[in-house]
């Protein structure tokens, strides 16, 4: 598909559908990490509408440091990584997705975006409460991650249409070696009206 030949409803139905084809299955596998690259065709983004300003708010993040802003605040603007949250509320298409995975899970499914510039400071070594599908849309981010804790880190780069799963508990830190955009969808342990099949863990 390329920009000239796919709408946006079209784009929406293919990233939802995609996401859970591959995210799914590997959730079930329960591997620590998977980096599947090129998952998605980036011409499904440029149709539509980048999600950052759809959200009220924005939490600002330099190394251990979190500030929450509104979105018209001048310091969003500033020298750090921006993290815009609850997409799947604000965004018809990311809510889209959202519900796909839920149906599949069982659990609930949130999304935020985070938005760097290159160079910008993110956390440091650190590990979520949740199971993570992490998208690029823009850009590259660079990621170390400890499947094994006492292992030497994987160390990959995302790039536009990358999925990477990371499931929770495993440890990651992030750099962003060229401007970055990317969405994380955060399968959490709280059950969902639209889960069917719930997923153990």
């Amino acid at each position: 598909m390329t920009e000239t030949t796919v709408s946006a409803p079209a784009a929406a139905l293919a990233i939802a559908t995609q996401i859970s084809a591959l995210a799914v299955p590997l959730m079930r596998s329960r591997q620590p990490m998977h980096h599947e690259v090129r998952a998605l065709d980036g011409a499904w983004f440029d149709v539509l509408p980048l999600p950052a300003v759809a959200a009220p708010t924005v939490t600002l993040i330099n190394g251990t440091t979190f500030a929450r802003v509104p979105v018209d605040d001048p310091a969003v603007s500033g020298p750090r990584t921006r993290s815009y949250e609850n997409l799947h509320v604000h965004v018809p298409w990311i809510r889209r997705a959202a519900v796909c995975m839920e149906r599949v899970v069982g659990r609930r499914v949130a999304c935020a975006a985070y938005a760097s510039l290159a160079g910008d400071t993110s956390l440091g070594r650190h590990y979520d409460d949740w199971d993570g599908v992490i998208v690029q849309v823009q850009g590259q981010k660079r990621w170390r991650i400890w499947a094994d804790p006492l292992a030497a880190p994987h160390e990959i780069v995302t790039r536009p249409g990358d999925l990477l799963v990371l499931r929770r508990g495993v440890e990651h830190e992030v750099s962003t070696p060229q401007a970055s955009f990317h969405l994380a969808f955060a399968i959490t342990s709280h059950s969902s009206q639209a889960g069917m099949s719930p997923l153990a863990g």
